[in-house]
């Protein structure tokens, strides 16, 4: 029982290390298009885009545990935003406040300005905390995302 525990937080962490290249993005019909998975959570995104340039939209990045997992309230929930110079977000670093992280998943939301047409590619840094069952068994979630993001000519 240990070992497969051990196998399994091993293989949390290993996942939580890899880079994930996204090349859809999604919207509300679909719950948000999909940045990371594994068998203990699921990270979708949604872009609202803005009306036009030089106005704001926003960015939406939820997590959701899977497999009888669940996020650790007690845990620090962060994502670290890095913009091309084609867009902004305002905060840069959206965190959520010590406990406000549900056992069933949460969500962060950002404002986000473009500054130009076309397709860019925003870079993330999550970071939370999943247990598994009552007799919790949690890892620290740190993953690296990218976030394709679509800005229409016709903003």
């Amino acid at each position: 029982m240990r070992r497969r525990r051990r196998a399994e937080r091993g293989a949390l962490l290993g996942a939580a290390a890899l880079a994930l290249a996204v090349t859809s993005c999604g919207g509300a019909d679909t719950g948000g298009a999909e940045l990371a998975r594994d068998d203990h959570y699921r990270v979708t995104f949604e872009v609202e885009a803005p009306p036009s340039l030089d106005e704001t939209g926003t960015l939406r990045l939820r997590v959701a545990p899977r497999g009888g997992w669940k996020v650790a309230p007690e845990a620090p929930v962060r994502l670290d935003l890095v913009a091309p110079d084609t867009l902004s977000f305002e905060p840069a670093s959206p965190e959520l406040p010590e406990g406000a992280a549900g056992e069933d998943g949460f969500e962060l939301v950002t404002l986000l300005r473009a500054y130009q047409s076309g397709s860019a590619l925003a870079r993330g840094r999550l970071r939370f905390g999943i247990c598994e069952g009552p007799e919790a068994v949690c890892v620290a979630v740190d993953r690296e995302l990218e976030i394709p993001i679509e800005i229409s000519s016709e903003s």
